[in-house]
């Protein structure tokens, strides 16, 4: 079971109400038709853009079963770290999800569903798979471990095994011209 559960619901209550004031703030400010309102309400979409970019790390992390016992402080902090390190990153996939959430509201109810489910499993993969390469557990390159280039590859040890595994009569007989036998019978050097 998670830890500070109550901890969590309270900072997503919290940043569902600073996002609708911001929203809030948007609509009303470009709706207003004055310049001073329509600068804070620009002011206020990049706030929430930001806002958006920062949950897309943030909540996958607090939710995270290997980060469960680490203080929620800690966790919020490798958020904006991550957020730090990768902004343009974030933010283009913070509009991708933002678009393809919106579009999957207004679409039909089955198609909701699958959609919005696989958005949120595609932006957990992302947060997660970042976080974990800031943190040196995810890394693209071959280990150490890893044969070397002079070593046959799997793909090719996978062949070779396959090969092996075939029986005598599939395979060509050496001796079958010399012997006029066919590939079923023996040859003079098996006897």
């Amino acid at each position: 079971p998670m830890r500070n559960p109550w901890r969590i619901l309270l900072l997503g209550t919290i940043q569902l109400v600073i996002g609708a004031v911001m929203w809030i703030d948007v609509v009303v400010g470009l709706g207003s038709g004055q310049w001073l309102p329509a600068i804070l309400a620009i002011g206020a979409l990049y706030l929430l853009l930001a806002l958006w970019s920062y949950s897309l790390i943030a909540w996958p992390l607090l939710l995270d079963p290997l980060h469960d016992g680490e203080p929620i402080r800690a966790r919020l902090s490798l958020g904006v770290q991550v957020l730090l390190t990768h902004p343009m990153r974030i933010l283009a996939f913070a509009i991708l999800s933002g678009a393809l959430l919106g579009l999957a509201t207004a679409a039909i109810g089955i198609v909701v569903t699958f959609a919005l489910a696989l958005i949120w499993l595609s932006i957990a993969s992302f947060s997660l798979t970042l976080i974990d390469r800031f943190e040196g557990r995810y890394q693209d390159a071959p280990s150490s471990d890893a044969p070397s280039s002079d070593a046959p590859s799997s793909r090719a040890q996978s062949s070779d095994a396959a090969n092996a595994d075939a029986s005598p009569s599939d395979a060509p007989n050496p001796g079958a011209a010399e012997d006029g036998q066919t590939g079923s019978g023996t040859n003079a050097t098996q006897q």
